[in-house]
C-alpha cells in the first residue's frame, strides 16, 4: 500500500527534496566544472516542474524549487571536491532513498526516478557543443548511466 508524501517523516521528506539538487551535481559536476550554465538550468527546470508536473510531484517541485540554489551550495560544500569521490557517494544516497520512494507507491517512484534522469540530462546538454548547448561529454554520460541503474535497480527487501 502506498502512503501519502506528506505521511513521511520529515527526514524522509528532506532526503526527497535533496534529490534533485543531488542528481544536478551528479551529473553536471562529473567533469569537475559544475558551471553557471548548468547550475541555472537545473534550477530552472525544478522551477519549470513545479507548474508542469502533475499530483504529489507537482508540490514537490514546488519545494524543491523555492530551495534549490541553498541546497545547491550546501551540499556542494559539504561534498568531497573530486568528481569520483563525491559521484560515489551521491550514487549511495540516492540508492537509499529508493526505500523511502517506495513507500509512496510504484507509480511515483517512477515518476519521481524519471524526473531526476531527466534533470541530469538537461544539465549535461546545457553546456557546451554547439553554442553551448547540446552535447554532453563522456563524463556526464558516465554519470546519466550510473544515475539511471542506481534509480531503476529494484530495492531488495
Amino acid at each position: 500500500m502506498s502512503i501519502a508524501f506528506n505521511e513521511l517523516s520529515n527526514e524522509e521528506q528532506e532526503l526527497l527534496f535533496l534529490a534533485p539538487v543531488k542528481a544536478s551535481i551528479l551529473v553536471g559536476g562529473a567533469d569537475e566544472d559544475f558551471d553557471k550554465i548548468e547550475r541555472r538550468v537545473a534550477k530552472e527546470l525544478t522551477h519549470i516542474k513545479s507548474y508542469t508536473s502533475k499530483g504529489q510531484l507537482k508540490s514537490f517541485y514546488t519545494v524543491v524549487a523555492g530551495r534549490f540554489m541553498k541546497d545547491l551550495n550546501e551540499l556542494m560544500q559539504g561534498y568531497p571536491h573530486t568528481a569520483a569521490e563525491r559521484n560515489k557517494v551521491i550514487l549511495e544516497e540516492l540508492a537509499a532513498q529508493k526505500e523511502i520512494l517506495a513507500k509512496l507507491g510504484e507509480k511515483f517512484q517512477l515518476n519521481f526516478s524519471n524526473t531526476l534522469i531527466e534533470i541530469g540530462r538537461y544539465v549535461a546538454e546545457a553546456s557546451g557543443g554547439v553554442l553551448g548547448m547540446l552535447s554532453i561529454n563522456e563524463h556526464e554520460e558516465r554519470a546519466i548511466l550510473n544515475l539511471e541503474k542506481t534509480l531503476k535497480e529494484p530495492v531488495l527487501k
